[in-house]
Protein backbone atom coordinates (compact mmCIF):
# COMPACT_ATOMS: atom_id res chain seq x y z
CA UNK A 1 0.00 0.00 0.00
CA UNK A 2 2.44 2.45 1.03
CA UNK A 3 4.87 1.77 -2.17
CA UNK A 4 1.77 2.71 -4.45
CA UNK A 5 0.83 5.50 -2.82
CA UNK A 6 4.70 6.79 -3.04
CA UNK A 7 5.00 5.73 -6.24
CA UNK A 8 1.68 8.07 -7.05
CA UNK A 9 3.17 11.07 -5.70
CA UNK A 10 6.25 10.55 -7.40
CA UNK A 11 4.50 10.16 -10.55
CA UNK A 12 2.33 13.65 -10.03
CA UNK A 13 5.35 15.73 -9.00
CA UNK A 14 6.79 14.68 -12.55
CA UNK A 15 3.55 15.55 -14.24
CA UNK A 16 3.29 19.25 -12.52
CA UNK A 17 5.80 21.39 -13.71
CA UNK A 18 8.85 19.45 -14.23
CA UNK A 19 10.54 18.35 -10.64
CA UNK A 20 7.45 20.73 -9.09
CA UNK A 21 5.80 18.96 -5.93
CA UNK A 22 2.02 18.81 -6.07
CA UNK A 23 0.18 20.88 -3.44
CA UNK A 24 -1.38 17.20 -2.03
CA UNK A 25 2.20 16.30 -0.59
CA UNK A 26 3.30 19.70 1.04
CA UNK A 27 -0.31 21.59 1.69
CA UNK A 28 -0.49 19.21 4.75
CA UNK A 29 2.97 20.25 6.14
CA UNK A 30 2.69 24.02 5.22
CA UNK A 31 -1.25 24.01 7.18
CA UNK A 32 0.62 22.59 10.34
CA UNK A 33 3.39 24.76 10.14
CA UNK A 34 1.50 27.91 9.73
CA UNK A 35 -1.36 26.57 12.78
CA UNK A 36 1.73 26.19 14.95
CA UNK A 37 3.04 29.58 13.78
CA UNK A 38 -0.43 30.76 14.80
CA UNK A 39 -0.54 28.87 18.25
CA UNK A 40 2.87 30.45 19.29
CA UNK A 41 2.27 33.87 18.09
CA UNK A 42 -1.02 34.06 20.30
CA UNK A 43 0.70 32.15 22.99
CA UNK A 44 3.60 35.07 22.82
CA UNK A 45 1.19 37.94 23.21
CA UNK A 46 -1.55 36.55 25.80
CA UNK A 47 -0.87 38.25 29.17
CA UNK A 48 0.22 35.72 31.35
CA UNK A 49 -2.15 37.37 34.43
CA UNK A 50 -4.91 39.46 34.85
CA UNK A 51 -4.62 42.64 37.26
CA UNK A 52 -6.67 42.38 39.84
CA UNK A 53 -9.38 45.01 40.43
CA UNK A 54 -10.14 43.85 44.14
CA UNK A 55 -9.07 45.25 47.01
CA UNK A 56 -5.99 43.48 47.88
CA UNK A 57 -4.46 44.66 44.80
CA UNK A 58 -4.02 47.95 46.21
CA UNK A 59 -2.74 46.88 49.35
CA UNK A 60 0.89 48.06 50.39
CA UNK A 61 2.28 44.58 49.56
CA UNK A 62 1.11 44.49 45.75
CA UNK A 63 2.25 48.51 45.21
CA UNK A 64 5.49 47.10 46.59
CA UNK A 65 5.70 44.13 44.04
CA UNK A 66 4.89 46.39 41.24
CA UNK A 67 8.00 48.44 41.97
CA UNK A 68 10.43 45.11 42.80
CA UNK A 69 12.65 45.39 39.57
CA UNK A 70 12.25 42.65 37.23
CA UNK A 71 15.27 40.77 37.39
CA UNK A 72 17.94 40.88 40.56
CA UNK A 73 20.04 43.40 39.83
CA UNK A 74 23.29 44.50 41.48
CA UNK A 75 22.01 47.64 42.85
CA UNK A 76 19.33 45.79 44.95
CA UNK A 77 21.63 43.91 47.16
CA UNK A 78 23.81 45.61 50.23
CA UNK A 79 26.97 45.25 49.17
CA UNK A 80 28.85 43.43 51.86
CA UNK A 81 32.99 42.69 52.63
CA UNK A 82 32.15 39.03 52.29
CA UNK A 83 30.95 39.64 48.78
CA UNK A 84 33.63 41.79 47.25
CA UNK A 85 36.55 39.24 48.74
CA UNK A 86 34.85 36.52 47.27
CA UNK A 87 34.77 38.35 43.99
CA UNK A 88 38.17 39.15 44.12
CA UNK A 89 39.75 35.91 45.52
CA UNK A 90 38.52 34.42 41.72
CA UNK A 91 39.99 37.71 40.10
CA UNK A 92 43.27 37.15 41.38
CA UNK A 93 42.89 33.65 40.74
CA UNK A 94 42.78 34.27 37.23
CA UNK A 95 45.21 37.12 37.45
CA UNK A 96 47.84 35.05 39.46
CA UNK A 97 47.45 32.21 36.79
CA UNK A 98 47.37 34.04 34.36
CA UNK A 99 50.84 36.16 35.09
CA UNK A 100 51.95 32.89 35.62
CA UNK A 101 51.50 31.74 31.85
CA UNK A 102 52.50 34.95 30.63
CA UNK A 103 55.88 34.61 31.98
CA UNK A 104 56.44 31.49 31.25
CA UNK A 105 55.71 31.79 27.69
CA UNK A 106 57.91 34.63 27.44
CA UNK A 107 60.74 32.94 29.50
CA UNK A 108 60.29 30.47 26.55
CA UNK A 109 60.15 32.71 23.59
CA UNK A 110 62.80 35.20 24.70
CA UNK A 111 64.90 32.57 27.01
CA UNK A 112 65.99 35.86 29.29
CA UNK A 113 68.87 34.81 31.96
CA UNK A 114 67.75 35.01 35.45
CA UNK A 115 70.90 37.30 35.99
CA UNK A 116 69.63 39.79 33.49
CA UNK A 117 65.85 39.89 34.73
CA UNK A 118 68.02 40.52 38.28
CA UNK A 119 70.14 43.08 36.98
CA UNK A 120 67.17 44.96 35.01
CA UNK A 121 65.25 45.01 38.29
CA UNK A 122 68.22 45.93 40.39
CA UNK A 123 68.45 49.26 38.09
CA UNK A 124 65.40 50.42 39.17
CA UNK A 125 64.55 53.16 42.28
CA UNK A 126 64.07 51.43 45.76
CA UNK A 127 60.75 53.23 45.96
CA UNK A 128 59.49 51.67 42.61
CA UNK A 129 61.03 47.94 43.72
CA UNK A 130 59.25 47.97 46.60
CA UNK A 131 56.04 48.99 44.94
CA UNK A 132 56.73 46.21 41.89
CA UNK A 133 56.82 43.56 44.81
CA UNK A 134 53.79 44.78 46.45
CA UNK A 135 51.70 44.90 43.11
CA UNK A 136 53.10 41.18 42.57
CA UNK A 137 52.86 40.11 46.61
CA UNK A 138 49.56 41.47 47.17
CA UNK A 139 47.40 39.06 44.90
CA UNK A 140 49.53 35.93 46.17
CA UNK A 141 48.96 36.82 49.55
CA UNK A 142 45.59 37.57 49.06
CA UNK A 143 44.49 34.41 46.97
CA UNK A 144 46.01 32.64 49.87
CA UNK A 145 44.40 33.91 52.83
CA UNK A 146 41.14 34.39 51.34
CA UNK A 147 41.04 30.48 49.86
CA UNK A 148 42.29 29.69 53.43
CA UNK A 149 38.90 30.92 54.67
CA UNK A 150 36.69 29.73 51.85
CA UNK A 151 38.44 26.31 53.28
CA UNK A 152 37.29 27.11 56.63
CA UNK A 153 34.03 28.15 55.80
CA UNK A 154 33.58 25.07 53.60
CA UNK A 155 34.31 22.73 56.87
CA UNK A 156 31.55 24.74 58.34
CA UNK A 157 33.18 26.22 60.69
CA UNK A 158 33.02 30.81 61.43
CA UNK A 159 29.93 30.31 59.55
CA UNK A 160 27.68 32.95 60.97
CA UNK A 161 27.50 36.50 59.99
CA UNK A 162 29.69 38.29 62.28
CA UNK A 163 32.18 35.77 62.65
CA UNK A 164 32.64 35.79 58.64
CA UNK A 165 33.11 39.86 58.29
CA UNK A 166 35.66 39.84 61.16
CA UNK A 167 37.16 36.76 58.77
CA UNK A 168 36.82 38.65 55.83
CA UNK A 169 38.43 41.86 57.28
CA UNK A 170 41.41 39.43 59.08
CA UNK A 171 42.00 38.24 55.11
CA UNK A 172 42.78 41.88 54.73
CA UNK A 173 44.83 42.91 56.90
CA UNK A 174 46.72 39.38 56.50
CA UNK A 175 46.96 39.87 52.97
CA UNK A 176 48.02 43.54 52.61
CA UNK A 177 50.74 43.47 55.81
CA UNK A 178 51.98 39.98 54.33
CA UNK A 179 52.36 41.84 51.27
CA UNK A 180 53.97 44.48 52.53
CA UNK A 181 56.27 42.50 54.67
CA UNK A 182 57.31 40.54 51.08
CA UNK A 183 58.05 43.62 49.45
CA UNK A 184 60.42 45.16 52.07
CA UNK A 185 61.87 41.70 52.93
CA UNK A 186 62.99 41.05 49.35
Amino acid sequence: MSRTVSRRIGQQAFRQDGLALSRSVYQPFVNTFAGRQQQQCFAATSPSHKISTRPEAVSPLARQRLNRPIAPHLTTYRWRINMVLSSLNRITGVALSGAFYAFGAIYMIWHPSIETIAAGFAAWPVVLQVAAKFGVALPFTFHCFNGASHLVWDAAKMITNRQVTRMAWGVVGLGVGSAMGLAVLL
